[in-house]
């Protein structure tokens, strides 16, 4: 074999030999079983918040309470509302009823003290009024069942708190009224005629049906459609009642702009300003 022949050879049987061990990894690679995959990691997920309507569901949700001021707390979280005023006596009996105005403080509105919020919260004309979340409520006023139409249950057995006892409050002393000249006295035949006298004479009385003196004072004229010259129902005028009364209680009588604290019988009423109803 010439050394030329050898030379052309050597390149071929290299690229021969390449060839082999190239196709051999191949199949080697084809054969081989494919390497398993790691499972893919979850990635860690935000906590779940609950909806609007679950937190509200949980919110409405029956509550047990322990106490009457948890009661009132619980009231107050469920849109509760309550206005009155210490002239009402069916007022005072639901203050009472949960232990004093310190205790239901959180939800009642005296309305003798704060008549502007009244007068703009209030939906009836009436009090006692009691709202649940801006709407009427006409059930019973009973704590545990009120609480019971929210889902606020008081535990059984638990007594309300012993009201403390009022305040004795000294009223200021009524004016004295001069007495009416016979000559400045008018002489009325009827309570009508009365009622105008009073009207002249700067007689001005507010009450409110809810309020069961106003009613018997009424009542002792005949009726609100005699006494309505002279008479401003607050149920239904809160803003003049606002205006012009000077106390806080009703019904509330003035002679001129100043409180009367006299009498509230017709004649003898009518008698101070000179109106003199003859029998």
């Amino acid at each position: 074999m010439s050394p030329m022949f050898k030379s052309f050879l050597r390149p071929l049987v290299v690229l021969c030999a390449l060839w082999l061990v190239s196709s051999g990894c191949e199949e080697k690679a084809k054969d081989a079983p494919a390497p398993s995959k790691a499972p893919p990691q979850e990635a860690a997920g935000e906590p779940i918040m609950p909806t609007e309507d679950e937190t509200k569901a949980k919110a409405d949700g029956p509550l047990t309470v322990n106490s009457y001021p948890e009661l009132v707390q619980c009231l107050k979280d469920r849109g509760v509302r309550m206005y009155g005023s210490p002239s009402c006596p069916h007022c005072t009996r639901l203050t009472a009823s949960f232990g004093g105005n310190d205790v239901i403080g959180p939800v009642y509105t005296d309305c003798s003290q704060d008549r502007a919020t009244c007068q703009a919260e209030m939906k009836g004309r009436g009090i006692p009024e009691i709202q649940i979340k801006g709407e009427m409520y006409q059930g019973s006023r009973d704590p545990a069942q009120l609480g019971a139409s929210v889902g606020c249950l008081l535990a059984a057995g638990v007594q309300p708190p012993t009201p403390a006892p009022a305040a004795q409050v000294t009223p200021p002393p009524a004016p004295v009224m001069p007495a009416v000249p016979e000559a400045e006295q008018v002489k009325v035949a009827s309570i009508p005629e009365l009622v105008g006298c009073l009207k002249d004479k700067g007689v001005r009385m507010y009450g409110s049906p809810s309020c069961p003196h106003c009613n018997r004072l009424t009542e002792s004229f005949g009726g609100y459609e005699v006494l309505a010259a002279v008479y401003t129902d607050c149920s239904q005028d809160r803003e003049t009642c606002q205006s012009e009364m000077k106390g806080r209680g009703i019904p509330e009588i003035q002679i001129k702009g100043q409180m009367y604290q006299g009498s509230r019988d017709p004649a003898q009423l009518g008698a101070v300003v000179g109106c003199m109803l003859q029998k």
